[in-house]
């Protein structure tokens, strides 16, 4: 098999499992370096197994305003393993890169981020 077949193969296979998006309403996250380091935090709590469907919010105090608020959701059929470190990176790319919030689903589990606010 040719090396540019193989490449489209796992190139089709990598964006049938990944999708994200940004939010266009709610507050901004004011200063990255907060969010991400509240972040940090709740992901201690949010590591771990999640049977099929399982979802689990964490809040935590934001400066300005109401709280950052984290989600992750576990949409395949069987238990998945989330780790700190899926939990920070995901996250964290949705602070860096979506000035509402956002949300990324990447290997069927949803991770979240946003200000606690009603976000779309």
């Amino acid at each position: 098999m040719q090396l540019s077949t193989i490449f489209t193969l796992v190139a089709a296979l990598c964006a049938s499992s990944a999708s994200a998006k940004c939010f266009n309403t709610g507050q901004n996250w004011c200063n990255h370096d907060d969010a991400v380091n509240a972040l940090k935090d709740a992901c201690n709590p949010m590591k771990g197994n999640y049977k099929p469907g399982e979802v689990f919010s964490h809040c935590r105090d934001a400066p300005g305003f109401e709280s950052y608020e984290f989600k992750i959701t576990n949409n395949n059929g069987q238990t998945t393993f989330v780790s700190y470190d899926a939990c920070v990176s995901t996250i964290t790319r949705e602070i860096q890169n979506c000035g509402h919030g956002g949300e990324e689903t990447f290997g069927g589990v949803t991770y979240r981020g946003g200000n606690g606010g009603k976000q779309t």
